[in-house]
């Protein structure tokens, strides 16, 4: 004798035709054909050695052994679905680490992750801050945020910004500053990856001649120590827009003038074959929306 058991998906078909009393309407509500449906019945039938509907009118109805067989069923299938939605959550739950740049953590994600975990709270989120490109197959990080052009081997490329470099100054700084060729008088830093030749490509935008050898220029690897010496006010410096958007909307930064260059993309990097690979997801998808929100 067949084991019933091994007909999960007719008895899948069975309830969704028991609740809908309809063959066409079960139909379209498993996105298959009404024949499908009936043969998929009719197999269980045969199996069982019953008849589990009559038709009435324009419906189906359940016989005696059909409605018998429809409470157990329904009550097994619901029992199957919280196990796999158990085996989800648990999939779910757990450590993702995240791999950025000291003064994007703490500038830019920081200030914004709260919103993910009260989305995700069984997601705990370990930040790693640092310049380093961590090994994400080698599972140093799950998910890296990075500045650059997205040429990132092995791994999963996703743009999530564009992003300008701009003037900042802080603001007993910016007071004194009147016009763009009042910026040769102070130490200028510029924070790399920058595409464009940085203090070069701004003064020739804002239409400023410059003897480029005369210039007080320190070029840093990352925005932190750039952005610490602008608050002391010790210099000016052309950094991302993105990083220093909240330090101006708090007013610890000033922005001088209007002009910017071409600066480096930011870039979500993830290894698709991670075992923690849904949270990836889960982060990657909120990670998007916020940078989205902040365009618009």
């Amino acid at each position: 004798m067949t084991d019933p058991l091994q007909h999960l998906s007719a008895m899948r078909v069975f309830v969704t035709a028991a609740k809908l009393s309809s063959y066409s309407k079960a139909a379209d509500a498993l996105a298959i054909t009404q024949s499908a449906v009936s043969q998929q019945v009719r197999t269980l039938e045969q199996v069982l050695g019953v008849r589990l509907f009559i038709r009435v009118g324009r419906t189906m109805q359940l016989t005696e052994a059909g409605e018998s067989l429809f409470q157990y069923v329904e009550k097994g299938l619901g029992l199957i679905r919280e196990g796999i939605n158990r085996v989800q959550q648990e999939e779910l739950a757990g450590e993702l680490k995240v791999t950025l740049s000291p003064a994007f953590a703490s500038h830019w994600l920081m200030p914004k992750l709260w919103l993910f975990t009260e989305a995700y709270p069984e997601i705990r989120i370990h930040m790693i801050p640092t310049l380093d490109l961590l090994d994400l197959k080698r599972d140093e990080a799950d998910v890296a945020i990075r500045y650059g052009k997205g040429n990132y081997p092995g791994l999963v490329n996703e743009f999530l910004a564009a992003s300008e470099g701009i003037v900042v100054a802080s603001p007993s700084v910016a007071k004194n500053i009147n016009k763009p060729e009042d910026l040769l008088n102070y130490l200028l830093i510029e924070s790399t990856p920058l595409f464009s030749e940085g203090w070069k490509s701004w003064f020739e935008t804002a239409g400023v001649t410059v003897d480029y050898s005369k210039l007080q220029i320190i070029r840093v690897k990352g925005v932190g120590i750039a952005i610490h010496t602008v608050l002391t006010g010790k210099g000016i410096a052309l950094m991302s827009n993105i990083v220093a958007k909240q330090l101006i909307k708090q007013q610890e930064l000033v922005q001088l003038f209007n002009y910017t260059v071409e600066y480096a993309g930011v870039w979500l990097l993830y290894d698709e074959s991670s075992p923690r690979y849904k949270r990836v997801q889960k982060f990657t998808s909120w990670l998007k929306q916020v940078m989205a929100f902040e365009r618009d």
